[in-house]
């Protein structure tokens, strides 16, 4: 990735009202550590987010702090 594309998604980032990180179905360690590390990303610029995942988080997900998960209802609800 270059530098001004990662410049150019920031500022779109900037002015969202809500990133939306979604989990996949029964996520392992590199999933929860990749979001939790986005997450902080967007902490530190102060950019509101929402974790969402389609199934329930493995005991694991507490250690990098991520708490804040909504349940996603199954595709056929909503596609």
């Amino acid at each position: 990735m270059t530098e001004f594309l990662a410049q150019e998604i920031l500022a779109k980032l900037k002015t969202a009202r809500l990133a939306v990180l979604v989990l996949h179905r029964g996520p392992d360690a590199d999933s929860l550590g990749s979001a939790a590390a986005f997450a902080a990303m967007l902490e530190a610029y102060k950019i509101p987010y929402r974790f969402y995942c389609a199934s329930e988080l493995p005991a694991s997900a507490q250690f990098f702090g991520i708490d804040n998960v909504s349940l996603m209802p199954p595709c056929e609800v909503i596609c």
